[in-house]
C-alpha cells in the first residue's frame, strides 16, 4: 500500500473557563479557585468574564476548519503528463486525483492532520522527489447579512456536518485500508453515512433561499454511491479518489457560499 502508518496526534483545543456557560455563580468562590486577590476591582473581573463569553460565542458561531491537507507527488502544466502519473499512483493504491488550480496537481490522498500528510510526503520523497504537502485553504464562513438567523445557523451546521463526515470517512478508509475492518462492515458504514447525509441535505433544502447553494452538496451526496460501488469492486484507490472528491466539493461549497 502507498499509505504510511498514521501516527496519533494530540489536538490542541481552545479551552474556555467552565464559568462561561454558568451565569449563576459565587464570585468570591470563583476568585478563590483561580487565585484572584480581593484587591482586584470586581469590574475588571466582570469585563474579563464578558470577554471570555465573547470569545466562546465567536468560536461557536464561526467555522474553524478551512484547511485541507493532501500529499502531492508532482504537478504539471500539461494534463496528459499529470494523467500518466495519476494512473501510476492509482495502480499502487493511491487516489491519483488530479486537482487543477492553474496547475495540474497529482494527489495521493487527503489527510486530516498536516503532520500526517508531511510524514507520508517524506516517505514518498525517495520515489517522487517533488512529493510535498498541498494545502487547500478556503475562507472561513461568517454570517451573511441577507440570510435570516435560522438560515445562517443551517449553513454553519451543514459546513460542520460536512467536516464531521469527511473526518469520519477518512478514519474509516484508513482502517479499511489497513484491514482493521472488513469490506462488509465498511459497506454497512458507507450505507449508514450516505443515508444520514441524504437526510441532512433534505434539512438544508427546506430553506428555499439555500436551495441555490446545494450544487456542491448534491455532488457530495452523489459521491457516496461512487464510494459504495468502489468498495463492492474492492478498489481501494477509487475509494480514496472519491474521498478527495468530497473534500474538494466541500471546499468549493465554502467558496461558493462565501
Amino acid at each position: 500500500m502507498i499509505l504510511a502508518k498514521t501516527c496519533k496526534h494530540k489536538t490542541k483545543n481552545f479551552k474556555i473557563l467552565y464559568i462561561v456557560d454558568k451565569y449563576n455563580f459565587d464570585l468570591n468562590d470563583y476568585k478563590k479557585r483561580i487565585g484572584i486577590k480581593r484587591s482586584i476591582p470586581i469590574s475588571i473581573i466582570i469585563i474579563f468574564i464578558i470577554l471570555l463569553v465573547g470569545v466562546a460565542y465567536y468560536f461557536r458561531n464561526t467555522t474553524s476548519t478551512n484547511k485541507f491537507y493532501f500529499v502531492e507527488v508532482s504537478s504539471f502544466l500539461n494534463y496528459s503528463q499529470a494523467s500518466v502519473l495519476a494512473s501510476e499512483i492509482q495502480s499502487k493504491g493511491g487516489a491519483g486525483y488530479i486537482y487543477y488550480d492553474g496547475t495540474y496537481h497529482v494527489l495521493v490522498f487527503y489527510y486530516a492532520i498536516k503532520n500526517d500528510a508531511k510524514m507520508v510526503a517524506e516517505n514518498l520523497s525517495n520515489s517522487y522527489a517533488a512529493s510535498r504537502v498541498y494545502t487547500l485553504e478556503t475562507k472561513k464562513f461568517t454570517n451573511i447579512s441577507n440570510f435570516t438567523k435560522e438560515e445562517n445557523s443551517m449553513i454553519k451546521d451543514m459546513i460542520n456536518y460536512n467536516i464531521t463526515t469527511i473526518n469520519s470517512l477518512y478514519k474509516a478508509i484508513i482502517s479499511y485500508d489497513k484491514e482493521e475492518i472488513s469490506s462488509s462492515a465498511f459497506n454497512v458504514y458507507l450505507h449508514d453515512i450516505a443515508s444520514n447525509y441524504n437526510s441532512k441535505l433534505k434539512e438544508f433544502n427546506v430553506y428555499q433561499n439555500l436551495q441555490n447553494y446545494s450544487k456542491y452538496l448534491n455532488k457530495i451526496n452523489d459521491t457516496f454511491s461512487s464510494i459504495i460501488s468502489a468498495n463492492e469492486e474492492g478498489n481501494s484507490a477509487k475509494i480514496k479518489y472519491h474521498l478527495i472528491e468530497i473534500v474538494i466539493s466541500h471546499s468549493k461549497f465554502l467558496s461558493y457560499i462565501n
